[in-house]
């Protein structure tokens, strides 16, 4: 909800250029998503704000860019919350991967908002379930290649849950691509990301989602190798605020709590 959130305050206050345009964000969270982002806004500073919204919408392009750039049929989302690509982008099957309690809200939401069509849920607890066989309950085409996005999520799962997804994917046909953010640790993270992810760290325990992993650069990139995959493109932070925030006057950027990057499966 949060990141929804994010998303739509960037469309409805942000100056264009938008970096990401979801105009689906705040109707999905309702009408309570402006006592959420005042409870944001009186946990931290204005600037500090501004980059976690940064954050969202920026991780967000990021990963559309590539499910474009690569010409999929197939998206599958993991960890999607409230994510529309499904009807922003209705010519790609997206299969949305997610806990059955969110999947069953977020359904109800989209009855409510009288939105047609949208994607295939896919149930599935990633830290204990096996992705491939949710996959295949919902009819997924292993034989085409795909993409997938893995946004804000790895931080709540342990290493061996992310290698376990990682080489699901691992499975998929050459030119597939995954898309995953990553937190590296505090030795990594500038004062902007430390601040948001203090602040943000007790309001994810109390919702039951405790942080968990902590990759430096070093290891994610050697976790993508362990499962299979090759690393195609990884952003520093500069480079990827260079990519996405070059000339604005609004202060938008992204903070270094949380780091971009697209691995491949190889032919």
């Amino acid at each position: 909800m949060l990141a929804a959130v994010a998303r739509g305050v960037h469309r409805s206050d942000d100056a264009p250029p938008l970096v990401f345009d979801d105009p689906f964000a705040l109707p999905f969270v309702g009408p309570g998503w402006r006592q959420l982002y005042d409870m944001v806004c009186a946990l931290l500073p204005p600037e500090v704000v501004t980059q976690a919204i940064g954050l969202i919408v920026g991780r967000s392009r990021y990963a559309e860019d590539r499910l474009a750039r690569g010409g999929f049929e197939q998206y599958v989302v993991l960890g999607a919350g409230l994510d529309s690509t499904a009807w922003r982008l209705p010519g790609i099957r997206v299969f949305e991967v997610d806990q059955p309690a969110t999947q069953e809200w977020k359904r109800a939401r989209a009855a409510a908002l009288g939105l047609d069509g949208g994607p295939a849920y896919v149930p599935c607890d990633l830290e204990t379930d096996a992705l491939a066989p949710a996959l295949d309950a919902a009819g997924f085409d292993w034989t085409v290649p795909s993409c997938f996005s893995c946004l804000g999520l790895t931080i709540y799962l342990g290493v061996s849950a992310i290698e376990r997804l990682l080489g699901a994917v691992a499975n998929c046909p050459a030119g597939s691509e995954i898309v995953v953010s990553y937190s590296p640790p505090e030795a990594y993270v500038d004062t902007a990301g430390r601040v948001l992810r203090d602040a943000l760290s007790p309001v994810a325990a109390a919702g039951g989602e405790d942080y968990r992993t902590l990759l430096p650069p070093d290891e994610a990139v050697a976790l993508i190798r362990r499962s299979g995959l090759v690393v195609a493109d990884h952003p520093t932070g500069a480079e990827f605020n260079d990519r996405y925030f070059r000339g604005r006057a609004d202060g938008l950027s992204a903070p270094s709590s949380e780091r971009l990057l697209a691995a491949i499966v190889s032919g």
